[in-house]
């Protein structure tokens, strides 16, 4: 995605924003209801049970395909075989694609990041990033919880009991210095517990999976 294209993006979804806080006040309410401005913007959200598959959707994809949601016409259907905050950007991403693309029909494969180099994918899973997850509220949220930017890379015991507390699940400092950034990150987004407080997850704040609430703390440079 070239510079002039990332930039246009992030205007729309600015717009989005300021347009919300003219509704809503000062402070946008978290976490950000993807299905109310998109119902705004005249499209139907609608849940599915039994979703076809991404063949029945699409002849020209894999029959092997999972499909999480989809754009047709003015109608977004979403699988009910997901978690509330993948839902959630389910309909942020075929928010994105009404926007921003103009082919009648868009399907949502995969989880965030894991588009490869499907151009249209990717502005989607960008745009829907940062209309859930706003920078300046991200960065706000989180030092509340942290303070700082935490570097994962030198684990620490410390570091391995808050996550344990936190996240529910045995963490030592040798196993974060053997795991993937990726999900060093996620127990960060997931956990309730940082340096003897108690919290609500951040990812539970922004209504998103632990995942996607990874990613962008790491694109923000939040976690490291």
């Amino acid at each position: 995605m070239n510079r002039k294209r990332l930039n246009e993006i992030i205007a729309k979804v600015n717009a989005i924003l300021d347009a919300l806080r003219e509704l809503q006040g000062a402070e946008l309410s978290l976490p950000i209801d993807p299905s109310e401005i998109a119902r705004a913007r005249g499209l139907k959200i609608e849940k599915v049970e039994r979703f076809p598959s991404g063949r029945e959707i699409d002849p020209s994809v894999s029959t092997d395909v999972r499909t999480q949601g989809f754009l047709r016409g003015d109608t977004v259907f979403v699988s009910r075989d997901q978690s509330p905050g993948a839902a959630r950007f389910t309909v942020a991403h075929e928010l994105a694609h009404r926007l921003l693309h103009p082919e009648p029909l868009h399907h949502r494969e995969y989880a965030i990041g894991r588009h490869g180099s499907q151009p249209q994918e990717v502005e989607a899973d960008f745009f829907a990033s940062r209309l859930l997850m706003p920078e300046p509220l991200v960065r706000s949220e989180f030092g509340a919880r942290f303070g700082r930017g935490l570097d994962l890379t030198i684990p620490s015991d410390d570091l391995a009991y808050d996550l344990t507390m936190g996240t529910r699940r045995k963490v030592t400092a040798s196993q974060l210095a053997r795991m993937p950034q990726l999900d060093r990150a996620i127990l960060i987004a997931r956990t309730a517990f940082f340096a003897g407080a108690y919290f609500t997850p951040i990812c539970d704040v922004f209504g998103v999976s632990a995942e996607a609430m990874a990613r962008r703390l790491l694109e923000l440079g939040l976690v490291s």
